[in-house]
């Protein structure tokens, strides 16, 4: 008999004939065997708005911009622009750093 745990467990077989490698017709109560699968994913995990789980943590989202700071990114990062909005030094076209080497403008 297969239990409500045994979805999440590491030896479950995803079989419809077999519930797991160690007890192959399943159990009739609490399994000593189950162990979780460290790769097992977590969907129906609720938390706040605003929130993830990241390895079993809590973790707040960054808040998103509004409107007018992501306009202000899209006219002003190096990013977008190529151009260091401080000196007007321009980025090489691979570049994946936005700190300015002339004048030391630091971009998030």
């Amino acid at each position: 008999m297969k239990i409500d745990k045994c979805d999440r467990c590491q030896f479950y077989s995803n079989s419809p004939h077999l519930v797991c490698a160690v007890h192959p017709s399943g159990v009739d109560k609490d399994c000593l065997d189950y162990r979780l699968n460290p790769t097992y994913i977590f969907e129906g995990q609720w938390c706040p708005d605003g929130y993830v789980y990241y390895d079993d943590e809590l973790i707040k989202l960054p808040d998103k911009p509004n409107k007018e700071r992501q306009l202000w990114l899209l006219d002003n990062h190096p990013a977008f622009t190529g151009v260091c909005g401080n000196c007007g030094y321009h980025y090489p076209s691979q570049s994946t750093s936005w700190d300015c080497p002339e004048c030391g403008t630091v971009y998030e």
